[in-house]
């Protein structure tokens, strides 16, 4: 059975944790509107806006979760292959099914809970229940407001990518780890040329949205909008995915912590250099970074940041058994948090926006120029949920999403011929990096 890596719990723990809060002050305290946080940017202090510069940064790792994701599939996978590669068909069957069962509830959520920019329009497009509340209309989303891609997709494909990596590398006996290596720095490399390539080709990803909106031409607009027009396009952000499991596959190898600080710090490091290097050629702080469509350099950007940070982190899983108490005690919380990141991603829109209703009656209007009134709206969003998720833990979080996702994928599997088997093969907690 897979140990659960503590460095990768901690780490997605803070990002839902961050998304939970930075989705209360941006979707409903800015309600989406850039002309009001440049309003409370002006009058913020020039030092607060340097302490506050890495959660700027960190606004726009939404691809960490695909990232993460891609460790912690193809470290189960890995360990697997290593106890028992017979039962690999059984491991790889798992992934398909959680699959699925994630894109049903991305698109449940886009359907029920999510307000975002339309891909097609770059107007913003509301769902049935957090978006009536929010315009005190009750009705049903537009179908445009489905022409997107959300994280969890490329999360999906990403993992099942990974999985069709495996299964043709490994099905060959003598394909050694070192090749593995190869391959999926390789393929992730291959993945960035393509989509830079696509990219220059491509030229202004909006027009194109629209002109084949024009056209009546829906089917190519999606599928464009999910390859490469949207924020998590799945070129380049599957490479996020594959590179995530080269680090995957040298945990489960037993590498030294040397040999993966040199891989993650390495092209952590040469991203980052791409990145510095493109910007002299022209660079937009806001439509780059926060737009709907960001150029290939961010997205290098992105990857690099989240390669350093991973790997500084990934120390905690090679700390001595006194420092890992220490660790565990110290991350316990966010933890808790990355156990049901899944459900957190899910239903955190309805309860804040719940709050913000409440709020906005208060003060009689909007409020996103008074600090005071945003610093308890957050802490109350906090707060609630700290509670919420310590009393659901010792229910073991029954009837999360990810429970739910666990029981029919062991279901499905514990039902069909691969139940024959008699060996016990980990089932890992399913989040939304998995």
């Amino acid at each position: 059975m897979a140990k659960r890596l503590m460095s990768i719990d901690t780490f997605r723990g803070f990002a839902i944790f961050y998304v939970v809060l930075l989705h209360a002050l941006v979707m409903r305290v800015f309600e989406q509107d850039r002309s009001h946080i440049v309003r409370l940017w002006d009058q913020t202090p020039t030092f607060l806006v340097i302490i506050f510069i890495p959660f700027i940064i960190i606004m726009i790792w939404g691809a960490l979760f695909t990232f993460l994701s891609g460790i912690s599939v193809a470290y189960s996978l890995t360990v697997q292959r290593e106890q028992d590669e017979t039962l690999m068909a059984l491991k790889y069957k798992r992934q398909i099914i959680r699959g699925i069962m994630i894109l049903l509830a991305q698109y449940l959520f886009f359907f029920l809970f999510s307000n975002q920019l339309s891909g097609t329009t770059s107007e913003i497009t509301h769902s049935l229940i957090t978006g009536s509340l929010e315009t005190d209309i009750w009705a049903l989303p537009s179908i445009f407001h489905f022409f997107t891609v959300g994280t969890l997709e490329s999360i999906v494909v990403s993992n099942w990518v990974i999985c069709t990596i495996f299964y043709v590398l490994w099905k060959r006996k003598n394909k050694s780890i070192k090749q593995t290596y190869g391959w999926l720095i390789g393929i992730g490399i291959g993945i960035f040329v393509v989509a830079a390539i696509l990219f220059q080709i491509v030229g202004d990803q909006q027009v194109v949205i629209e002109n084949l909106g024009n056209q009546g031409r829906y089917a190519e607009q999606l599928l464009f909008i999910k390859f490469i027009g949207g924020r998590h396009s799945f070129f380049p952000q599957v490479a996020y995915g594959v590179f995530g499991a080269v680090i995957g596959v040298a945990l489960a190898n037993k590498e030294s912590y040397k040999s993966i600080a040199k891989f993650g710090y390495g092209f952590g490091l040469i991203f980052l250099g791409i990145f510095l290097y493109t910007i002299f050629a022209g660079f937009d702080y806001v439509a780059d970074l926060a737009g709907e469509h960001i150029p290939i350099n961010v997205y290098c950007f992105n990857l690099g940041g989240q390669m350093i940070v991973t790997t500084t982190l990934i120390k905690m899983d090679y700390s001595s058994p006194k420092m890992t108490r220490i660790h565990a005690r110290n991350s316990k919380m966010l933890r808790r948090y990355g156990k049901v990141s899944l459900s957190l991603y899910f239903l955190e829109g309805i309860n804040s926006i719940l709050w913000y209703k409440l709020f906005y009656w208060y003060n009689g209007g909007a409020f996103y120029t008074t600090v005071w009134m945003i610093a308890i709206f957050e802490f109350i969003v906090f707060i609630e949920w700290f509670f919420i998720l310590k009393l659901w833990e010792r229910k073991n979080f029954a009837f999360s999403i990810e429970d739910i996702i666990r029981r029919v994928e062991t279901f499905l599997t514990e039902t069909s011929r691969f139940a024959k088997k008699k060996k016990e093969i980990a089932i890992p907690q399913t989040t939304i990096s998995q």
